[in-house]
């Protein structure tokens, strides 16, 4: 479940899209809910049965030509193409802000919604994220809870000295 106008993290385990040597980025198109990729959270590594020492790892950022995009590109450490990759999934963490609700929704009593789907492509090209050079798509919704819940961000607790703490008549 993902919560409207907060910042939601998610994992997306994506597999099989890794299957060719030509595949230079792999893009994830941001739903039409999303308002935002956090571009300071995102992380991308091959996971596996193969035995590596530590998970080779994606060059992960938001798309400078459009920010819709997360683009994964490989990392220094997977200069060279392994046909085991193919097989393997990659796990995707990234943070992102879902659109608020044109209406309120009625607290804890009105239903979960699904979103518009995030699109992943794998492309032979690492700058573009033009349809032109896709090679493999896949899509998922994600659930959007529409309960309002505190953004704990914002919480401020209190930090007058000791002496001004003290409770009052009628304080709040």
């Amino acid at each position: 479940m993902y919560l409207r106008n907060y910042a939601n993290t998610v994992i997306f385990t994506i597999g099989n899209i890794f299957s060719d040597s030509r595949v230079q980025a792999i893009y994830i198109k941001a739903s039409t809910d999303v308002t935002v990729w956090d571009s300071t959270y995102c992380n991308a590594s091959i996971t596996g049965t193969s035995n590596f020492n530590y998970p080779l790892r994606f060059t992960c950022t938001v798309d400078p030509s459009d920010a819709t995009f997360l683009r994964l590109t490989r990392d220094s450490d997977m200069t060279t193409y392994n046909p085991t990759w193919g097989q393997m999934s990659i796990q995707l963490h990234a943070k992102f802000t879902l659109a608020d609700f044109p209406t309120p929704p009625f607290l804890y009593s009105t239903a979960a919604v699904n979103s518009a789907p995030f699109t992943v492509y794998s492309s032979a090209n690492a700058t573009s994220p033009s349809s032109l050079y896709y090679m493999s798509q896949c899509s998922v919704t994600v659930s959007i809870s529409q309960n309002q819940v505190p953004v704990i961000s914002m919480i401020n607790f209190n930090t007058q000295s000791f002496a001004n703490r003290l409770a009052r008549v009628n304080n709040k």
